[in-house]
């Protein structure tokens, strides 16, 4: 069989296949391949594109675990600031006091705060309630019923003993952690955009809502030296620790909660962020200036903290 299949081949000799590509003027050669070229370049354009914008949707958003979240300090239709938490402390009898301070919410599980507030109530029961901008209210247990509220397990403070005021910041961990929603986002803090802008935003409060007016940095010794009785010190640790910001309109109201951020705006790829700074640390707006301590000075302990909390659950599991 074989042999007549080969014979069978040599009766039909084969003739060269001539192929457009080789038959062509150099010319039209020379077009061809250039609209090749083109085309292939054009299609590599489109997929850098279509993965560039997969990457950017894909920053924006949070992988599981996420220390500090990368989407952060972008208001809402249902809120200009769903970053606001109120610390409620609880009273010597059964009832919830008004609002002591205010915090921000920097991820899933943790507030930022004041500790020279807090620190007062170090041996307190706490509470945070999110996804509210009203306040300030005299509350019971029945004021948190269909809000979103959190017990404080656990209180970070962060000292420095170079400095004669002492604590000026406190990690707050939530029992649980919350979803985020139209009236419950976390906020930036700087490792997102480390340069403090010029123009700052601060959120005074009033009885019944919370409102912003702007701000802007000024020397440190300008609020040294008018609360320097108070323990500040003018040196070079102090001005590193904290941030001095005066009021840009002195006819607007200016007083604050101690916790209040400190606020700076970037943009993001055409969407608007805010950025944490600082934190209402000490002064009731005299002559519109008021001290915040310097959060960007203290990323490595935040970080520290917020990633510490992922060990503590891990060892709770094993345990």
């Amino acid at each position: 069989m074989h042999s007549r299949l080969l014979e069978d081949e040599s009766d039909h000799p084969t003739h060269p296949v001539k192929s457009w590509w080789f038959t062509v003027s150099k010319p039209r050669l020379a077009i061809v391949s250039g609209a090749a070229i083109s085309a292939t370049i054009i299609v590599i354009v489109i997929i850098a594109i279509t993965v560039d914008s997969k990457a950017l949707d894909e920053d924006d958003e949070d992988p599981p675990g996420t220390p500090l979240p990368r989407k952060c300090g972008q208001r809402t239709a249902e809120s200009d600031w769903p970053w606001t938490v109120e610390i409620y402390s609880m009273a010597d009898g059964p009832d919830w006091e008004h609002t002591i301070a205010l915090g921000t919410l920097v991820n899933d599980r943790y507030v930022l705060s004041s500790a020279y507030e807090l620190q007062k109530f170090e041996d307190s029961t706490l509470r945070v309630l999110l996804g509210e901008t009203t306040f300030v209210h005299m509350v019971d247990d029945s004021y948190f019923e269909n809000r979103v509220f959190r017990e404080i397990l656990r209180k970070e403070f962060i000292e420095h003993d170079s400095v004669g005021f002492g604590t000026n910041m406190v990690l707050l961990q939530m029992d649980k952690e919350v979803k985020f929603n139209g009236r419950i986002q976390p906020i930036c803090l700087p490792w997102v955009h480390p340069e403090i802008p010029q123009q700052l935003t601060i959120l005074p409060d009033e009885k019944d809502k919370l409102f912003s007016s702007s701000a802007h940095l000024v020397d440190y010794v300008d609020c040294f030296e008018i609360w320097f009785y108070q323990g500040f010190e003018a040196d070079q640790e102090s001005k590193r620790l904290h941030l001095c910001a005066k009021q840009s309109n002195s006819s607007e109201h200016c007083y604050a909660l101690r916790g209040s951020p400190l606020l700076g705006v970037f943009h993001d790829h055409g969407k608007k962020r805010f950025v944490q700074y600082g934190i209402k640390h000490y002064g009731d707006c005299a002559q519109g200036l008021q001290i915040y301590s310097n959060v960007t000075h203290h990323m490595e302990w935040i970080r520290e903290v917020v990633t510490r909390k992922d060990v503590d659950e891990i060892q709770n599991v094993k345990s």
